[in-house]
Order: C-alpha cells, then sequence, then structure tokens
C-alpha cells in the first residue's frame, strides 16, 4: 500500500507509514470509566431524546426513503455488522448511499467514489445517511453520544461504554472525507488505521472517562454545527506531529518555527497535548 515513488527521489517516509518508535504511540486507558456513561440515567435520555427524534423527524425519514427509491435501484436501507461495548457486535443501520452489484471496492470510500448515487451524495454530505441509527438507540445497541462503532477489525480499544450516534471524535472528524482527500488514494486506508484511529481511541478513552451529561448535550448541540461546515474542519496540520501530505511524493513537513529534525524522526508530543490542541481548534468539550 506504499506509495510507487521513485527510488531515486530521496523521499522521507510518511509519518503514518512508519512503525514502532516512529509512529503514534497510545496507552490503553487504566482509568476506571465515569459514572455518566453506563448510567440508567443517560439510558433514560437517549430512549427519550431517540423517541422524540424519530416521531419529529417521521416526515424527513420518508422523504429520504423515498429520494433513495425514486434515483437508484435496490433496498432502502443498509445493515453492515460493527463493533460496540465489550466487543459485542450488533448491526448498524444506515439509508443506503451506494449502488447495488457494484464489485467490491476498498472499505473506506472518497466523496468521487464512484459506487455512491446521487442521492448518497446528498446524504453523506450533511450525515442524514445515519439517521437510521436512532432505530439502533431505541433498541440499545447504540447511545446517541459515545464512541463511533468500530468495523469488524479495526478497532483499536475495547469500547467500555456503548458507541455513539455522535461523539468528540465525530466533532473532530466531522469532515474526514476533506481530510482523506489530501492523502494519496494508495495510502489512505493505512493512514485510517494507523493514525486516524488511534487518535480516536485516545479521544474515546477520555470520553469514557471523563464525559458527562452536560458534555454530552454540548456534543448534541455542536453536531449540526460541525456538520454544517460553519466550523473550520480539521486538516493534516492539526493532527499529532503537524503531518502534512501531498499528490505525488508524499512529505512530512517539520514543525513550524523550529529547526529540529525534521517531524518524521521524531516521536509525536504525547497525546493528551494533542487532544487538547484539537479540543481547542475545533471546539470539542
Amino acid at each position: 500500500m506504499r506509495s510507487s515513488i521513485d527510488s531515486s527521489i530521496n523521499t522521507p517516509t510518511p509519518l503514518y507509514m512508519q512503525k514502532g518508535e516512529r509512529g503514534i504511540q497510545i496507552e490503553e486507558s487504566s482509568s476506571q470509566v465515569g459514572p455518566w456513561p453506563n448510567s440508567v440515567g443517560k439510558r433514560l435520555f437517549d430512549i427519550l431524546l431517540a423517541g422524540s427524534a424519530l416521531i419529529i423527524s417521521a416526515p424527513l425519514l420518508l422523504f429520504i426513503a423515498l429520494f433513495i427509491r425514486l434515483t437508484s435501484r435496490g433496498p432502502i436501507l443498509f445493515s453492515q455488522m460493527r463493533v460496540g461495548k465489550n466487543h459485542i457486535a450488533f448491526p448498524i443501520y444506515k439509508f443506503r448511499t451506494m449502488r447495488v452489484g457494484q464489485p467490491n471496492g476498498p472499505l473506506v470510500t472518497s466523496r468521487n467514489d464512484s459506487r455512491i448515487t446521487f442521492a448518497g451524495k446528498v446524504l453523506r454530505r450533511f450525515k442524514l445517511d445515519e439517521l437510521p441509527q436512532l432505530y439502533n438507540v431505541l433498541r440499545g445497541d447504540m447511545s446517541l453520544v459515545g464512541p463511533r462503532p468500530k468495523v469488524v477489525g479495526h478497532e483499536h480499544n475495547e469500547l467500555r461504554c456503548k458507541p455513539g450516534l455522535t461523539g468528540a471524535a465525530t466533532l473532530i472528524f466531522a469532515h474526514e472525507d476533506r481530510l482523506l482527500a489530501q492523502i494519496p488514494d494508495e495510502e489512505v486506508e493505512l493512514f485510517i488505521v494507523e493514525v486516524l484511529h488511534r487518535i480516536k481511541a485516545q479521544v474515546d478513552n477520555e470520553y469514557e472517562v471523563d464525559s458527562t451529561f452536560l458534555t454530552d448535550l454540548k456534543i448534541l448541540i455542536r453536531t449540526p454545527i460541525h456538520i454544517s461546515g460553519l466550523r473550520r474542519p480539521t486538516t493534516l496540520q492539526d493532527l499529532p506531529g503537524n503531518v502534512t501530505a501531498k499528490r505525488g511524493p508524499t512529505v512530512v513537513a517539520p514543525k513550524k518555527g523550529s529547526d529540529a529534525e525534521p517531524v518524521f524522526f521524531q516521536r509525536f508530543p504525547p497525546m493528551e497535548q494533542s487532544i487538547a490542541a484539537e479540543r481547542s481548534n475545533t471546539g470539542t468539550y
């Protein structure tokens, strides 16, 4: 999956393609889960809001279903197995955004993926394809706020609370497709596994320990603001170590204002500092 770069060009290996001492390092949280994420109060909060949201959004859900039916062939809903709390797998539900009968492509889809339908592009832009997960919340598979459910085989840590429809990591990477557009196509999946999933795992660990009713309210309020694009989306420069990349030979820039060695020779700064910086940049709780 490494990019094909002419061997005559002395180009540093992208940071996200490095292992061991030079890769992103995260530690499993040894702290206990806080009282809120698995509380009865949070479950009642989920049932009340998810049930109300389903009733209020019923006309919108019906319109989306007709939009999908009239613009492409296939089922309205799509389901896939995901991993939730304590490694328990469950079917997650979404509005279908891809064409049926297409050959299997990469697990990660870009905004220009030819398999995405016309309706799918609109739904993905505003995350409306995620609305059927309100049913997952009512079922008890998920919560309104929490770490996102993990794709089987791609989890970096065990979730100790129910996955959420939105969450702190969702706000940071609300426009992840724009971030991935800066990575060469052949390296996207590796970048996601080696960088994004690890950063999200650290954010998830902190949510499990520190979240409260008020932080959940903040995340719910800020979610439409981030999705609408009113907040500046996260860029490569915001990531730990100031990773940058561009088409062609992939490069990693030195830290700004520093005469130190290029970042690809350095370890990432402590993840706690990195996450704090991301919160400052994106307005996360």
